[in-house]
């Protein structure tokens, strides 16, 4: 591009400018009518009460250095792990430790 020429803006901003301190507050009751009329319905269009969100599912705090461990299962197992984290409301990290100290005693080991 030269330097003599402008590129031509796509927008047309020049009827823009900061709203005057004058201007009165839009009329709430006049906007929700107007919202009533079309398809989309904001957050605040809902006539019903706020829905509580679920409780978010958190482990026990870190009780000091933890280790990553990977793991490949049966699809059975897969499933049977998810129903039991799923009745008793355990997180995966809460499980497999059980399930440590489960087999532990069964097997005699500490």
């Amino acid at each position: 591009m030269s330097e003599g020429r402008k590129r031509a803006s796509a927008v047309d901003t020049s009827g823009f400018a900061p709203r005057p301190e004058t201007d009165p507050e839009p009329d709430v009751a006049a906007l929700a009518k107007i919202a009533e009329g079309t398809p989309f319905k904001g957050q605040g269009m809902s006539g019903g009460s706020t829905p509580e969100p679920e409780p978010t599912r958190r482990g026990r705090p870190s009780r000091g250095k933890t280790e990553v461990v990977y793991a490949r299962v049966s699809a059975d197992s897969h499933a049977r792990l998810q129903r039991i984290m799923e009745e008793k409301g355990w997180t995966l990290v809460t499980a497999v430790e059980r399930a440590i100290v489960a087999l532990s005693r069964q097997e005699g080991v500490d």
